[in-house]
């Protein structure tokens, strides 16, 4: 999920450094495609970020947490 959640940002086409790593929106409808099933499903998502126990075993940092949350439009 983690790294659906990274591959799914939107590149920022001013930024020459998000364009060369990640290319152009255009050229990757896939990643609207992930970021909607984040939004439909957010509410699991901000339930799981909610749900301490779960986490337990597999602590997120904030970075993570920030990218989970992005991409499910929280």
């Amino acid at each position: 999920m983690l790294v659906a959640a990274a591959l799914s940002a939107p590149t920022d086409p001013d930024n020459a450094w998000d364009l060369a790593v990640s290319g152009p929106e255009n050229d990757h409808p896939e990643r609207a495609l992930c970021r909607a099933a984040f939004v439909a499903d957010a509410a699991w998502v901000r339930r799981l970020l909610a749900d301490d126990e779960l986490l337990a075993g597999l602590p997120l940092g904030e970075d993570e947490r920030a990218s989970l949350a992005q991409a499910a439009g929280l």
